[in-house]
């Protein structure tokens, strides 16, 4: 049977060619390419299969160090298939909607510095996520940031994906709302069935946001936050509460959980590994293999988008954002937040207020 979900919306067209984006699109950037049309082409990535899933074994570890199966990363991520939260963000906005092409294909895993609510809504789509899925219309695919996953086929696939950066969200207002991503951590499974009767209004929210998000207005980081609060409450009430895994959740899950919660006050590689009860280098090192980034980097992924949401929304002085964002030495800021962007906070605040907004 069709789904209402897909009965009322139009199939995608074709995906047109690529061209070199701007730094400003008010749609989805990835590895600098911007998709016309604002349609979302998954990273091209190199066609060998990754190495089986496993961690790393602390030293004197018994044991062959296999993870557990809800759990199951591989051995590395290729930078180059990563997406970022930089990469993603235009605008001050820290949400995003995209929308798929028909057929969709990714031959190594990506990993997301984002969390991903993938909203299928026509067609079959086989991805790679802790185990092979098959996602059908009506159906909503979560993936928090860090999870290693991939598309393997795809046939007249309707989809909209909706990115947002965790961290950069108000912790009070979002924490139940994403309980459902904490639980997909955890080990539960990945997918959400919406109920028919809420499909059409789930689609009216995407569309509302991909309109918001083409708009050009000094509210829309805020109306574009709400959308997402709607839309994530659909799918709190649409997943099953006991849908956690028994066994116990990854130690990079939980070192990526702790990241996230933690990473814009004073935290050090050394306190996450407490946190998850490992040796700093134990955890360093099966981060790093299964995202592709160090326990730092991910710290600062997190510190630096809120740092850039701080310098683009308020009038705050670069000192107070450093301490906002977990540095108590603002020139240590500024020295980072230099190498990543190439230029002082402060000149980085003036050219983007200095550029249109989305629209």
């Amino acid at each position: 049977m069709t789904s209402r979900f897909s009965e009322q919306t139009n199939r995608s067209p074709a995906v047109k060619g690529a061209q070199p984006c701007s730094s400003r699109s008010p749609w989805c950037t990835f590895r600098g390419v911007q998709v016309a049309d604002a349609r979302w082409v998954p990273p091209l990535c190199d066609t060998a299969s990754p190495a089986g899933p496993r961690e790393p074994r602390e030293p004197g570890q018994a044991g062959p160090g296999a993870c557990p199966v809800n759990a199951c990363y591989p051995a590395t991520v290729a930078m180059e298939s990563q997406l970022t939260i930089d990469a993603l963000e235009t605008g001050g906005i820290h949400v995003h909607a995209c929308r798929a092409p028909e057929i969709c294909s990714i031959q190594r895993p990506a990993v997301h510095t984002y969390s991903v609510l993938a909203f299928h809504l026509g067609g079959r789509m086989r991805v790679e996520h802790r185990g092979e899925l098959e996602l059908t219309a009506g159906q909503v695919h979560l993936i928090p940031a860090g999870d290693a996953h991939r598309w393997l086929t795809a046939s007249k696939v309707d989809m909209r994906g909706v990115a947002f950066c965790r961290s950069c969200l108000p912790h009070d207002r979002f924490q139940e709302l994403l309980a459902p991503l904490d639980r997909v951590r955890r080990g539960a499974f990945p997918v959400v069935e919406l109920p028919t009767s809420r499909q059409p209004h789930v689609l009216g929210l995407l569309e509302e946001l991909e309109r918001e998000l083409s708009r050009s207005s000094g509210m829309l980081p805020v109306v574009a936050e709400s959308l997402l609060g709607l839309l994530l409450a659909e799918i709190v009430r649409a997943a099953p509460r006991e849908a956690a895994s028994p066994e116990a959740p990854s130690i990079v899950a939980e070192a990526l959980a702790v990241i996230e919660a933690r990473c814009l006050g004073p935290l050090t590689l050394g306190e996450v590994a407490r946190a998850v009860h490992r040796s700093p280098a134990y955890v360093t090192t099966a981060v790093k293999r299964s995202t592709g980034r160090s326990v730092v980097a991910w710290i600062l992924e997190g510190r630096l988008a809120e740092a850039r949401r701080r310098l683009r929304d308020t009038d705050e002085l670069v000192e107070i954002i450093a301490e906002r964002v977990g540095y108590a030495d603002a020139s240590q800021f500024s020295r980072l937040f230099r190498r990543r962007h190439g230029v002082a906070p402060a000149a980085w605040r003036a050219r983007e207020r200095a550029l249109p907004r989305p629209g």
